[in-house]
């Protein structure tokens, strides 16, 4: 399997290219990790699914199934991570039961139809599996025909709690400007590691083996500079690195996102490849991720949603064609009645239309200074074509 730490930093990195500029960016490689493994079960053979074999660092999607299934039992233990994995399908579109059943073999995770009647039942999926902190699913049934849905939510309390009247405004560089931001400080032994040139140190969880990380770049660095290799190097190192007693000073946090995953930076390009899922040629349409993440003097609760709409492949569009005309150029029936007791007020039978008049489209030009006769008063007739003749001279 890929590591994380790959999919997470090229993840990060290209969906920081593909959106707009922002102060921070987020992504959860559990939950991509999660969404991808189950796309591949929706796949036929073929270039496509070979290429996302490739990028998981698997041959089939059994080892793919296998692997997903042995990381789920790792993360059993830990009741402050939770993950679920749903997909929408928009009636009436016909699907292989085969698919949903393989599909259904994933932990925590289910298939179901959705129409017009019951699709707010999918964004409250969507809040119950994030705790609350993602309440949309991020695509809309109007405009796309099934829904791959993975959520994650995490929530752990410090081992050891910041206390708040140590939190207070910090200065913060970045870009050449100083910012005064929120932060939390606690003085307590801690394992830190300093590892070609970045500082890095472990803040446990309480419970079982959770914990975060906070590594500070050398002086003129961007965090973006680090490879996959150093930081998983650095984390394991990290581990074993001896307790230091030293007064750590972190941010708060409070971060909301909605990113656009540019999966063909991923070298995926999903189309008329889902032949495992649905009779029907589909390709993938919007892919992202929401995220929320919060860090305070308590804890941390983060939520993730990675979302996949999949799409019919429209046909090449001719040109509509023209309305239908309906002439009533012959002997015809007309019914003037009230709508409700359907009471006939006139009926008729036309047979041949008579007393009808085109209106002129505008008077004609009367020369400036031309004499009107006193006796010239308006008549029924005026403004309108006398006969067919005078309108046919107008219109030729």
């Amino acid at each position: 399997m890929i590591s994380p730490y790959h999919l997470g930093l090229r993840t990060l990195r290209s969906s920081a290219q593909h959106n707009p500029p922002a102060p921070h960016h987020i992504v959860s490689p559990l939950s991509l990790l999660f969404a991808l493994g189950a796309l591949s079960e929706t796949l036929g053979t073929g270039r496509e699914l070979d290429r996302l074999l490739e990028l998981l660092h698997c041959h089939t999607t059994t080892e793919v199934r296998e692997k997903l299934d042995a990381l789920a039992r790792a993360l059993q233990p830990h009741k402050g991570v939770h993950y679920a994995n749903h997909l929408a399908i928009k009636a009436p579109l016909p699907t292989y039961p085969e698919c949903l059943e393989q599909l259904r073999r994933y932990p925590h995770t289910e298939a179901k139809g959705y129409d017009a009647t019951n699709y707010h039942e999918l964004n409250a999926w969507v809040s119950k599996n994030t705790g609350g902190l993602i309440t949309s699913a991020g695509v809309d049934f109007n405009e796309t025909d099934l829904a791959l849905l993975s959520a994650l939510y995490f929530k752990a309390a410090w081992r050891h709690n910041f206390e708040y009247s140590a939190s207070s405004y910090r200065p913060f560089y970045s870009q050449g400007q100083t910012h005064h931001v929120p932060m939390m400080a606690s003085h307590d032994d801690l394992r830190y590691l300093h590892f070609e040139g970045w500082e890095t140190v472990r803040l446990p969880y309480r419970g079982r083996s959770l914990s975060a990380a906070f590594l500070l770049p050398p002086t003129g660095t961007s965090p973006w500079e680090i490879t996959a290799e150093q930081l998983s190097q650095a984390l394991a190192k990290l581990r074993r690195a001896p307790y230091r007693d030293m007064e750590v000073c972190i941010p708060k946090l409070d971060v909301e996102l909605d990113i656009e995953l540019p999966l063909s930076s991923l070298g995926l390009n999903l189309r008329g490849c889902f032949q495992r899922l649905s009779p029907e040629p589909l390709e993938l349409g919007k892919a992202g991720q929401k995220v929320r993440l919060r860090v305070d003097e308590e804890g941390t609760e983060g939520a993730a949603l990675t979302y996949f709409s999949i799409d019919l492949i429209g046909a090449p569009q001719d040109p509509p064609p023209p309305p239908p005309v309906l002439v009533f150029d012959r002997p015809y029936l007309m019914v003037i009645y009230e709508d409700t007791t359907l009471v006939p007020i006139f009926l008729s039978a036309i047979e041949l239309p008579t007393g009808g008049r085109i209106k002129k489209e505008k008077a004609p030009d009367v020369p400036e200074g031309t004499p009107v006769p006193v006796d010239s008063g308006p008549t029924e007739l005026e403004g309108y074509y006398a006969d067919y003749e005078e309108w046919r001279r107008d219109h030729p």
